[in-house]
C-alpha cells in the first residue's frame, strides 16, 4: 500500500511539473513578426546604445543562442565566416547565452569572437528557442526572417536575402542614440539627429532650443532631459571603449574613438576623446598591441582565402614576434591548435 501511494505521489508530481512546463512554454515569434526585446546582463564586444531592436533598426541581425559549457557545438568557425563575409554589408551578429558574465569572459579568452556576445540573458526563454542552441535572422525592419535549430549551409542564402538594403554603418554605428519620449517639432529633430549618430548637430539643435525666445517651458524641459541623455551616452561610449582596451581589443576601440573624434570635431565634448587618442602616442604597450592586431587581421583574412595549412607557420611567427599580445593569445588558443 505504501509503495502504491508513493508511486501515485511521484506520478502526481510529474504531472504537475509537465503541466507547468506546458503552461510556461513560450511560442517562438512567427516569421514576419517582431520578436521580444533584445536583452542581456552584460554585452562584450559592444560599443554603443543597446543593442536593442531600435538601435539595430535598418540592419540585418543574426541572433545565435549558445551555452559556454560545450563551445565546440556553437559553430564558432561558421559564425566567424559569416561575420567576415557579411559585416561590411550591414550584418550584425549577436551571440547570446544565459551563462554568467564570468563564464563568457573565460570563453572569450579562448575563442576570438569579434561580434557582440551577451551574457546572463533570458532571450533563450523569451524568444522560445527551445534549447541551448538556435539561430534567428531579423530583417532590416526588425522582423523575424528565418529561424533554425542549428547552423547549416542554407544560412548564406538566407543572410543574403535578409541583408538587402541593410545599413552599412561601420564604426560610426556606435554614435547612434535612441532616447525615449519627446514631442514637438524641434525636440523630435534632436531625437532624429541622435538616432542618426549626428551628435554634434544634436547638441547644436539643443542649444538653439535653449536660446529660443519662442520655446515653451515644456520644450526646454525636454531639451534638458535630452542633453543629459546625450552626455550620458558619450560617457557610456568612453567607458565601453576603456573596457575594450582593458581586454586588449584595440582595433574596435580605436575605430570607435576615431569615429567619436570626427563627429565631435571642434566641439568641447570631444576634448576628452582627442586627449585619449593623443595619449596613445607615448603608450608603447598600445602600439605593440595595435601592430599585432593589424597583423592578426591580415592573417585571418589570409586563412579564409588560403586555408589553415598555408598559414599556420605565419600564425606561429606572429606569436614569436608579439608573444605577450592579445593577438598572440588568440592565435595560440584558437587558430594554431585546430587544423581547420
Amino acid at each position: 500500500m505504501r509503495r502504491r501511494h508513493l508511486i501515485s505521489f511521484v506520478l502526481a508530481g510529474l504531472t504537475v511539473t509537465v503541466c507547468a512546463s506546458f503552461r510556461t512554454a513560450i511560442t517562438p515569434p512567427d516569421i514576419g513578426t517582431r520578436p521580444p526585446p533584445i536583452s542581456a546582463g552584460h554585452w562584450f564586444n559592444w560599443i554603443g546604445d543597446g543593442p536593442t531592436l531600435e538601435s539595430l533598426s535598418g540592419r540585418a541581425v543574426f541572433v545565435h543562442f549558445f551555452v559556454c559549457e560545450e563551445p565546440k557545438k556553437a559553430a564558432w568557425l561558421s559564425l566567424l565566416k559569416f561575420h567576415h563575409d557579411h559585416v561590411d554589408k550591414g550584418l550584425v551578429i549577436l551571440a547570446v547565452t544565459r551563462d554568467s558574465r564570468a563564464d563568457v569572459k573565460n570563453l572569450l579568452d579562448n575563442y576570438p569572437l569579434p561580434f557582440p556576445v551577451g551574457a546572463a540573458s533570458d532571450m533563450q526563454s523569451t524568444w522560445g528557442s527551445g534549447g541551448d542552441y538556435g539561430q534567428v535572422v531579423l530583417d532590416t525592419n526588425g522582423e523575424v526572417f528565418h529561424r533554425a535549430g542549428t547552423s547549416n549551409g542554407t544560412w548564406n542564402g538566407k543572410l543574403l536575402k535578409a541583408l538587402k538594403g541593410s545599413d552599412r554603418l561601420g564604426a560610426k554605428a556606435c554614435l547612434r542614440l535612441f532616447p525615449e519620449g519627446g514631442h514637438g517639432k524641434r525636440v523630435k529633430r534632436v531625437r532624429e539627429l541622435a538616432g542618426a549618430g549626428k551628435l554634434a548637430k544634436a547638441f547644436v539643435a539643443l542649444d538653439a532650443i535653449d536660446a529660443s525666445t519662442s520655446a515653451s517651458e515644456d520644450e526646454r524641459e525636454q531639451a534638458t532631459v535630452l542633453r543629459k541623455a546625450l552626455e550620458n551616452h558619450l560617457a557610456t561610449l568612453m567607458k565601453q571603449i576603456e573596457e575594450m582596451l582593458e581586454r586588449r581589443e584595440v582595433l574596435p576601440a580605436k575605430g570607435a574613438l576615431e569615429a567619436l573624434a570626427k563627429e565631435l570635431k571642434g566641439h568641447p565634448l570631444g576634448d576628452a576623446v582627442r586627449a585619449r587618442i593623443s595619449s596613445f602616442s607615448d603608450d608603447e604597450t598600445y602600439s605593440v598591441e595595435l601592430e599585432a592586431a593589424e597583423e592578426y587581421e591580415r592573417l585571418v583574412e589570409s586563412f579564409w582565402r588560403r586555408g589553415w595549412k598555408k598559414n599556420v607557420a605565419r600564425f606561429e611567427k606572429l606569436v614569436e614576434k608579439y608573444p605577450q599580445t592579445r593577438a598572440a593569445q588568440k592565435m595560440t588558443n584558437f587558430w594554431i591548435p585546430h587544423p581547420w
